[in-house]
């Protein structure tokens, strides 16, 4: 029955969402739609415009930033993928010309249609952004962590989905979900690095949390202690936002699956990354349909 079970998940990963989800890793599409689909369920979530030019302008700089890390990448670095360098490595040179030219456009666009307090402190956030990119490049060459990337990664990724917010509600509900995005993003990559050091992956894995069992046990631990809290007392005060109540239960529960069934490099991180961006805006259209 089991490896049936495995079977069947195996022929549907394959058909629904590696084909598809290895291009988008391999243009590094995988980040910018994970900001895009929590970008947009935080803000339904707390019952504000959905913003077109926003989300764009967003997803357009996760790609960037993205796109550019993964270029800057070593070339020897056996516990990534390979497929990761694809969008530079095969033409580094129209790759330089793309980015380029997407930056110029999103900085016009940002300009054109952004206010002054939400241009500063964008502003604020691509400086945090620049000066975490040139920071992992210095750990890169020094092979030394002054602070878990994925820590920094994951709190930068979270701000960026969540600052849009702020002065529409009160700030409070906005620090809630900051912290429930940047733990949801954490699991990601706390998940991905424990499916590296089981073996199935090629190379060692230099990274302070992969180095600390027990950290990535308790960030874990503190994920699911963090679902559950919030499940309670949305419980006892019925203010529970019915997508938010939805991917509290379904996400631990994918990712609880997903270490368990027999999937090997690219794929597993295809599948990972596909359950980020797909689980919010499929639990976002049942409710709102």
């Amino acid at each position: 029955m089991a490896t049936f079970a495995n079977l069947t998940f195996s022929i549907v990963c394959k058909e629904l969402f590696l084909k598809p989800g290895r291009w988008i890793h391999q243009l590094s599409l995988d980040a910018p739609l994970v900001a895009i689909a929590w970008k947009t369920f935080i803000s339904l979530g707390l019952n504000n415009e959905y913003f077109f030019g926003e989300t764009l302008i967003l997803g357009t700089g996760v790609w960037l930033a993205y796109s550019a890390d993964r270029f800057v990448e070593p070339k020897n670095n056996n516990k990534i993928s390979p497929s990761r360098f694809l969008i530079g490595r095969t033409h580094p040179t129209r790759f330089v010309v793309v980015w380029i030219l997407v930056f110029i456009a999103v900085f016009i666009y940002s300009l054109s249609i952004l206010d002054f307090f939400t241009l500063s402190v964008g502003f604020c956030l691509l400086l945090l952004v620049l000066g975490n990119f040139f920071l992992c490049m210095i750990e890169g060459k020094r092979r030394l962590e002054y602070f878990p990337k994925e820590i920094r990664t994951s709190l930068l990724l979270a701000l960026g989905c969540i600052f849009w917010e702020t002065g529409r509600v009160e700030f409070l509900p906005v620090c809630i979900l900051w912290t429930y995005t940047w733990i949801a993003f954490m699991l990601n990559c706390v998940t991905l690095i424990e499916f590296e050091i089981r073996g199935d992956d090629e190379g060692t894995v230099n990274s302070f949390i992969s180095h600390h069992t027990t950290l990535r046990t308790q960030l874990s631990k503190f994920f699911y202690g963090i679902c559950c809290s919030y499940l309670f007392v949305g419980w006892i005060l019925d203010k529970i936002y019915p997508p938010f109540f939805c991917v509290s239960v379904l996400l631990p529960i994918l990712l609880l699956l997903l270490r368990k069934w027999q999937l090997k490099g690219d794929s597993f991180r295809v599948v990972l990354e596909t359950i980020f961006w797909v689980l919010p805006i499929l639990v976002t259209v049942s409710h709102i349909l």
